[in-house]
C-alpha cells in the first residue's frame, strides 16, 4: 500500500490540516497484523522518524503517528491513530446544527443580555463628496468603551 508522510504543525483539533507537500514523503508500507482501521500498525523501510502524520490512500483516511519502533536495521513499526476530522472534515462541514435551549448560560453562543448602548455620530466631509457612479456608504467604528474618538 501506499502511504503519503508528512510533518503537520496544526493542532490535532483543526479540522482541515495544512499539508505541505514539499515535506511529503511517499513510501510503501504492509499492513502487520489484523487491519484496525482505527489504529493500523504498519511497517515501513524508509525513515520517517522526523514525520508525524500520514495519509493512506487505500484506506481512504488519515492518521496521526503515534508510535515508531525500529524492530530491525531498516524496518520502521509504526503505530497510527485515525485523525477522524480530517478524513471526515467535508462530512462535518455540511452539517447543519439545531439548538433548542431552556436554561441561558452566558458562556454558550446565543446568550444575550443587556449591552450598554452609546451612539457618538462624527461628520466629516470630503474633499471629493464621493462624486463617484453608485453609492458609497462609509462606516468606521470605534472600539473605544463610551464611544469616544
Amino acid at each position: 500500500m501506499t502511504i503519503d508522510f508528512y510533518n503537520c504543525i496544526d493542532a490535532n483539533n483543526k479540522l482541515v490540516k495544512t499539508l505541505d507537500n514539499q515535506t511529503k514523503l511517499t513510501v510503501t508500507g504492509n499492513v502487520k497484523g489484523v487491519v484496525n482501521l482505527i489504529t493500523p500498525l504498519i511497517t515501513v523501510t524508509a525513515n520517517i522518524l522526523n514525520k508525524n502524520y500520514c495519509y493512506i490512500s487505500e484506506f481512504n483516511r488519515y492518521y496521526f503517528v503515534d508510535d515508531i519502533q525500529i524492530t530491525r536495521t531498516g524496518l520502521y513499526e509504526i503505530r497510527l491513530k485515525l485523525d477522524a476530522l480530517m478524513t471526515y472534515h467535508s462530512s462535518i462541514s455540511s452539517c447543519k446544527i439545531i439548538s433548542n435551549q431552556s436554561n441561558k448560560s452566558k458562556y454558550l453562543s446565543g446568550y444575550s443580555q443587556t449591552v450598554d448602548s452609546r451612539y457618538n455620530y462624527n461628520y466629516y466631509d470630503f474633499d471629493n463628496n464621493f462624486n463617484e457612479d453608485g453609492s458609497i456608504i462609509l462606516v468606521a467604528i470605534n472600539g473605544v468603551r463610551g464611544g469616544g474618538s
